[in-house]
């Protein structure tokens, strides 16, 4: 119960990313080794803690039925109140004749236990999870794999033969779309995904990718130096999300749907430089510090010569309009009424 309420403990078993509980897992596993070792002891369990489980599990059922709303008649649950009381039951008659009734009691118990297995596997995790949704049609749509996105990528893979070249578009929160488009990208998933990649995402450039998760990368966070400095070139969405693409982007190239846009900033894919920056003299500077040292130099870890300081930018927060959207900001600090509680910070014309 207390790793289930703690998030830290859900954090640490799913490797320090975004909490999730599987850590009850491990606590399955111990419970059935728990219960497999106590059916040897059935014989040792007394009257009154027999009664005391059987009123436990019938407060717990009307308690959920009644103060949580949960529909405890659905197939699903029904099964496990079903298993809860014939446990229940064989119990008591293993108390009366234990050593007649020993394998009627182990029969029971196995028997409900492969019932409600299954019982749950089709309705919780086959109906329950959609998989009937998952067929050749879906997968072969728009919300998918469409012949739109399909048919654009190519045209723009036909205009432009740059094997290099990388186009930054998510078929919504699937990572792997660029393996699954065959396209140069800028996401990627799981065991494909390395240390260093990551560690540059998160700690060098302080990029939003917005999901924290250990196990993908995504993006630029719309920030258009990335953009050329790490050769993408291309930027596509929907056209009803146009206000997500990168400064310095324009459209070249439109489907039904979707459109994407080139980089007017583009840099080489190799450039020499003659500034040189030690990667330690940048600790704890901003994320656009070292993206301007990137654009100007080249940042060495440990470097033998001569290394130049890092650039100098100007606070433009000071010179900043803030207002706060439903929200109040005062002496510092925000204070947000709605759920869309925001900042919105516009900075002024440099002179």
């Amino acid at each position: 119960i207390m790793f289930h309420y703690s998030p830290y403990a859900a954090s640490v078993f799913n490797g320090f990313s975004a909490p999730q509980y599987r850590f009850e897992y491990v606590l399955s596993f111990t419970l059935a080794g728990a219960v497999a070792a106590g059916l040897s002891q059935l014989s040792e369990v007394r009257w009154k803690e027999m009664l005391g489980a059987s009123v436990i599990a019938i407060l717990f059922y009307w308690y959920n039925e009644h103060r949580h709303g949960l529909d405890l008649t659905k197939p699903a649950y029904t099964s496990v109140i079903l298993l809860l009381f014939l446990t229940i039951a064989a119990l008591f008659v293993s108390k009366l004749t234990f050593k007649k009734s020993r394998l009627t009691v182990y029969a029971v118990i196995i028997l409900s236990a492969v019932l409600i297995v299954n019982i749950y596997q089709k309705y919780v995790l086959s109906e329950g999870g959609g998989l009937q949704t998952v067929s050749n049609t879906y997968l072969t749509s728009r919300e998918y794999k469409g012949e739109e996105q399909t048919e654009l990528i190519s045209r723009l893979q036909s205009k432009d033969t740059d094997p290099l070249a990388r186009l930054d578009w998510m078929n919504g929160v699937r990572n792997n779309t660029p393996i699954m488009y065959g396209f140069n990208g800028f996401s990627v998933y799981s065991s494909i995904l390395n240390q260093n990649l990551l560690s540059f995402y998160w700690n060098d450039l302080n990029i939003d990718m917005g999901r924290e998760s250990v196990s993908r990368y995504a993006s630029m966070g719309g920030r258009a130096n990335l953009y050329s400095l790490l050769y993408g070139k291309y930027f596509m969405t929907e056209k009803t999300n146009t206000a997500n693409v990168p400064y310095g982007f324009t459209k070249i190239m439109e489907s039904k749907h979707y459109a994407v846009y080139q980089n007017q900033h583009m840099l080489p894919f190799v450039k020499t430089a003659s500034q040189v920056y030690n990667e330690t003299d940048f600790d704890g500077s901003p994320a656009l510090v070292k993206e301007q040292a990137m654009l100007r130099g080249i940042v060495i870890k440990d470097p033998s010569g001569k290394t130049e300081k890092p650039p100098k930018l100007n606070n433009l927060i000071s010179h900043s309009n803030i207002t706060a959207k439903h929200a109040e900001y005062k002496t510092g600090q925000l204070t947000v009424m709605e759920s869309t509680g925001q900042l919105i910070i516009t900075p002024e014309s440099p002179s």
